[in-house]
């Protein structure tokens, strides 16, 4: 039996096939004109609505996909149980006997084309097509402005691209131009000068000739009377080219520039201070003469002041969240204190020295230890990340590469360069600022845990080992170096020093309470 929507099911029966013209939309079944007659006069199908198949074909699957007739009891759904919101037959009755309201479906659906409800859904319809069209419209003309802004802007640019061109292009011909007369101002002269000089080599070259055939062939007396006084040879300066005879390089003697080396470093003790601090990690001269020095040490981390007479000046406190290991002077009232290791805050204090309070803390990505100043920026030894650079301006932070982990490390600056100590591997390191290595120092037997770090105005560089407890100087190439304190000078477990270059005096400090002061020449 054909489904199709296209042949009448009632002639399909008989086994006839006829194109469809209507749908019963009771019964579900397309018809055809004939059959259409003949079920609207039939009593069981006069009163059923049919639509014709194209209509039908118009109305959406949600509609057409719906059931009429109940799927257990096989009958057309004559009622509605408004409890369930379902449409039930007669037979379905008995099931829902209790469930209270039964309405008919017929009574439910007079009308409902054109109620209050239907209409309001066509109406709120047509209102959301509006509103979407209204929002389309909107967007494509955002889209429109948009793309004729870039137009414009590219347009912009392009002109100020061919402007700069332009400008680039005439300083550039300015500049040629200028070069041109610059190289024929000099040039010329120079050019004049080669071709007279080339003129005097073929004279001298010549009369060389004839000096090698007189001596050679001729006789005493015609070499007497030849005489070569008649060749005269005039010097001017030239400030790249040095000028000589033979017998004035026979003569001359070389004198190299007097250099300070190492070796020539003498100490003398001129003082001996209580620091006060049971675990001293940094230490500093202020301008003022005033000592300085921070305690390491669990809840009682501090900044401590000692005068002149070795008396306690003054002390600020330096606890939770924050922490003291080194610190540097970088105006005078101002210090950067690195916290070493905190589980807390690891980073860097800025404290003011005059109101005694931290005002500023910088945060950095590991645990900072020793701390310098270059007149710029801060820098500071993170360890596992390298030396960083904290710009003292806007506080910016940049990485110095390839200087490795720095775990109790220390640093300072001289000229262009860094110096770095390296416990771990006993090392101390000298590089540029952009990371490229210039000289490495390693003695274990002369340095063992090497740990403070400090450079005198001459380029030498100090250095504290803690297990050797030992300051050796090392000279500003990193080739050679000099034991220049031991335990005999009163040196116990020495973490840190300072050379006060105002007075040029070293300040070595000792771990815990003590530190000595020495006039530092070079003899």
């Amino acid at each position: 039996m054909a489904t199709s929507l296209s042949v009448c099911v009632v002639c399909d029966l008989q086994h006839q096939t006829t194109q469809s013209t209507d749908w019963c939309i009771e019964c579900e079944e397309p018809l055809c004109s004939a059959c259409k007659q003949h079920h609207n006069v039939l009593k069981a199908t006069r009163n059923h609505e049919t639509i014709s198949i194209s209509d039908y074909q118009l109305l959406p699957a949600v509609v057409t996909d719906i059931k009429q007739n109940c799927v257990h009891h096989n009958e057309m759904y004559q009622l509605y149980c408004n409890k369930h919101e379902s449409p039930i037959c007669n037979k379905c009755v008995k099931d829902h006997g209790k469930c209270g309201e039964i309405l008919s479906l017929d009574e439910l659906g007079k009308n409902i084309k054109n109620s209050e409800s239907f209409v309001d859904l066509q109406h709120s319809l047509d209102d959301l097509l509006d509103n979407i069209n209204q929002i389309r419209k909107d967007k494509e003309s955002n889209m429109e402005r948009i793309t004729e802004q870039k137009t414009k802007i590219a347009a912009e640019v392009c002109h100020i691209k061919k402007k700069v061109i332009q400008h680039v292009n005439k300083l550039e011909e300015e500049f040629i131009r200028e070069l041109d007369q610059i190289e024929l101002k000099y040039c010329n002269p120079i050019r004049s000068s080669v071709s007279s000089l080339q003129d005097r080599t073929k004279e001298i070259n010549q009369l060389k000739s004839e000096i090698k055939n007189t001596k050679k062939y001729g006789s005493n007396l015609q070499t007497f009377l030849n005489r070569f006084g008649y060749f005269n040879v005039k010097t001017s300066p030239s400030p790249k080219i040095e000028l000589q005879r033979r017998k004035d390089r026979q003569a001359q003697i070389n004198v190299s520039k007097a250099i300070n080396s190492i070796n020539n470093v003498k100490l003398e003790l001129i003082r001996k201070c209580n620091t006060t601090c049971e675990f001293s990690s940094g230490c500093c001269v202020t301008k003022t003469g005033e000592f300085l020095f921070t305690n390491y040490e669990d809840n009682n981390d501090k900044l401590t002041a000692i005068n002149v007479k070795g008396k306690v000046e003054y002390t600020i406190p330096i606890r939770e969240p924050y922490s003291a290991f080194d610190f540097v002077i970088f105006d005078d009232s101002t210090v950067a204190v690195s916290t070493g290791y905190s589980h807390i805050k690891p980073g860097i204090s800025i404290v003011d020295l005059t109101k005694k309070i931290v005002f500023k803390f910088i945060d950095l990505p590991g645990i900072p230890y020793g701390i310098t100043y270059d007149g710029k920026a801060l820098i500071c030894c993170v360890e596992d990340k390298g030396l960083h650079v904290i710009s003292c301006t806007d506080y910016s932070i940049t990485t110095i590469p390839n200087t490795g982990s720095l775990r109790y490390s220390y640093v300072t600056t001289h000229a262009d360069k860094i110096f770095f100590t390296n416990p771990d591997n006993h090392t101390v390191s000298c590089c540029l600022y952009s990371g490229v290595h210039i000289w490495e120092f390693e003695d274990k037997r002369v340095l063992d845990d090497p740990r403070g770090i400090t450079i005198d105005n001459k380029g030498n560089v100090f250095v504290v080992g803690r297990n050797t407890c030992n300051v050796v100087v090392i000279s500003p190439d990193g080739k050679h170096c000099k034991q220049i304190l031991t335990k005999d000078d009163g040196l116990d477990r020495p973490t840190t020093l300072f050379f006060d270059k105002l007075r040029n005096q070293l300040l070595v400090t000792n771990l815990n309470r003590s530190a000595y002061g020495f006039n530092v020449s070079y003899i």
